[in-house]
């Protein structure tokens, strides 16, 4: 079962560092889009689905969760980005003469 003092405790972390963003930029004339609110309010329900996915047993615990959301998000994007490159160097194809294989063959011996 739900324990929605954790599930509102983790939309609140969430909310939080947003409304610190937009307190900073409260002298600036910026023109919001509405899109934006929508996309925090999902953004906010992720952290309090967050916080109640993760172990969290106290609201300080949930309001944290909610807090880390974008570090969380922002390292899953990193770690996708990570492995689609699997870790090897972008080398050009070879061309399909023997001198651009032998050539490549020395200069990038790992990759063979």
């Amino acid at each position: 079962m739900i324990d929605w003092s954790i599930f509102v405790a983790g939309c609140f972390g969430a909310a939080a560092p947003e409304m610190v963003r937009l307190y900073k930029g409260r002298n600036l004339s910026v023109t919001i889009p509405r899109s934006y609110f929508g996309i925090s309010v999902l953004f906010f329900l992720l952290g309090g689905f967050v916080a109640v996915a993760l172990p969290t047993t106290t609201l300080w615990g949930a309001f944290y969760a909610g807090v880390s959301l974008p570090i969380i998000v922002s390292s899953a994007g990193k770690s996708q980005k990570r492995s689609k490159g699997f870790g090897l160097l972008a080398v050009e194809p070879p061309s399909l003469t023997l001198g651009g294989y032998l050539r490549l063959l020395f200069e990038y011996p790992e990759i063979f």
